[in-house]
């Protein structure tokens, strides 16, 4: 079954100076990377995309198409931002995407509507809930609310809802509490899975290194790294705290005027090497998390991190080194130095138990769609895909054309205009599913939805 699938994004890392999305940098992107990665090769994969982000970051074995996308360099603004015109340009009546994975749930509303107006049909919606609008997440301020009511009506757009854990579902069913809300919504859960990254060799300082791979903000805790650093340095001077985000420059200048700490981010081929070489990283996460990539990777490349305690922790490793809140921080770094690195032992990392296949959930929805009547006509678009020289010409410019071309093709336009008056049917989606599962392929390599036997 030849399934195409379009991709909604969510960017979040912006060099502010320049407006440029940093895409590698970026969880959504390597979530998106990850994700097509584990689905079909024979599935086409269409991406809205910011400007200059190369084909080459996603899967080579994979049916890519980038399409760009007007993404607001504002995270915020992109939970309210919708481009109608440009997603009209990449859908017309000839182009079928039957999956969308919408990683901004407060458009999905927006996504549904568009395609049903536009040609009558009803795509597959799977929300990926990378954040959500709760009281834990506006404790870092008031501006990061104000979108549960879209969040909300993209649950109830979508036709499954996806959360990070347990734990992320009941933040988001809290709210709907506290608000008073009583919705039915399809949910499961899903894997961030951890990218490993090149293990180029670049210069490294001859320092044990001690690696903060997080943004610099105020979730992040970074300040409180830097002062348990500053601390440990009044004794020692065998380390060096490097932060990986560079994206606030005048905080770039200030840190790097101290001889411990260096900021600096790292091309992927040599990341891995980083990690590796690295004495051990720190994660210190403080309040709203429900999921934390750049951890994951740590630990995935070799590199043992230092936890803050807590709950969401718990539910990432079996076996790491914790610490539980920043008075104790000093003396575990301190501990974590006086180790011999090669005995440090490899982190155990934990599996969400309840996570669900994102293909098997594809094809279970499918298969539901196919229990209902089969659409008007089915019968004769098959028959005019399998032998389509046995249909008279209908003696006009297009029935010509049509006779001309390759009888053993058929573009999903050919039956479109033999059989019907107008482009928009709710039935021509119903009529795909059903011919992709009784022999009837599509050639994904094409734009145009093309199908042969």
């Amino acid at each position: 079954m030849n399934l195409r699938i379009l991709v909604y994004m969510n960017p979040l890392v912006v060099d502010k100076i320049a407006k440029r999305f940093i895409y590698d940098k970026d969880s959504g992107f390597i979530f998106t990377r990850n994700t097509i990665a584990s689905l079909p090769a024979d599935w086409s994969y269409t991406i809205l995309v910011p400007p200059d982000v190369p084909r080459e970051f996603f899967p080579a074995d994979r049916e890519v198409r980038l399409l760009p996308y007007n993404y607001s360099t504002s995270i915020h603004q992109n939970r309210y931002h919708f481009n109608r015109e440009m997603l009209a340009k990449y859908s017309s009546y000839g182009v079928d995407y039957d999956v969308i994975i919408c990683n901004q749930p407060e458009v999905s509303a927006n996504l549904r509507v568009f395609y049903f107006n536009q040609r009558r049909e009803k795509p597959i919606i799977l929300n990926f809930f990378h954040w959500i609008d709760c009281e834990e997440s506006r404790k870092y301020g008031v501006d990061l609310g104000g979108y549960i009511w879209r969040e909300i009506d993209g649950a109830l757009s979508a036709d499954m809802n996806y959360f990070h854990t347990p734990y992320a579902k009941s933040l988001f069913d809290g709210e709907l509490a506290r608000l008073g809300v009583k919705i039915n919504y399809n949910s499961y859960f899903f894997n961030v899975d951890p990218t490993i990254f090149g293990c180029e060799p670049m210069d490294l300082p001859d320092k044990k290194i001690i690696l903060f791979n997080h943004r610099n903000n105020e979730t992040t805790g970074w300040q409180e790294v830097l002062s348990a650093c500053k601390e440990v340095r009044k004794t020692r001077d065998d380390f060096l705290l490097w932060f990986t985000d560079d994206q606030k420059i005048e905080l770039n200048n200030e840190l790097n005027d101290l001889d411990f700490v260096t900021v600096k981010r790292i091309p992927f081929e040599n990341y891995g090497y980083l990690m590796k070489k690295a004495h051990f990283s720190i994660c210190n996460l403080k309040g709203y998390a429900t999921w934390n990539l750049a951890v994951l990777d740590s630990a995935a490349n070799g590199c043992m991190p230092l936890v803050r305690n807590s709950a969401l922790m718990n539910t990432l490793f079996h076996h790491v080194y914790r610490f539980k809140n920043g008075s104790e921080l000093p003396n575990q770094i301190i501990c974590m130095l006086d180790y011999d690195k090669s005995a440090i032992p490899s982190p155990v990392t934990v599996k969400n138990p309840e996570h669900t296949s994102i293909k098997d959930t594809i094809l279970r929805i499918v298969s539901e769609r196919l229990e209902s009547k089969i659409p008007s006509k089915y019968a004769d678009v098959k028959a005019f895909i399998q032998n389509r020289e046995s249909f008279p010409d209908k003696t006009t410019k297009f029935g010509a054309e049509l006779m001309m071309k390759d009888s053993s093709i058929v573009y999903k336009k050919d039956w479109v205009n033999y059989f019907w008056s107008f482009h928009a049917n709710a039935n021509f989606s119903k009529i795909r599913l059903r011919l992709l599962t009784e022999g009837i392929k599509d050639d994904i390599t094409s734009v145009d939805t093309k199908y042969f036997t």
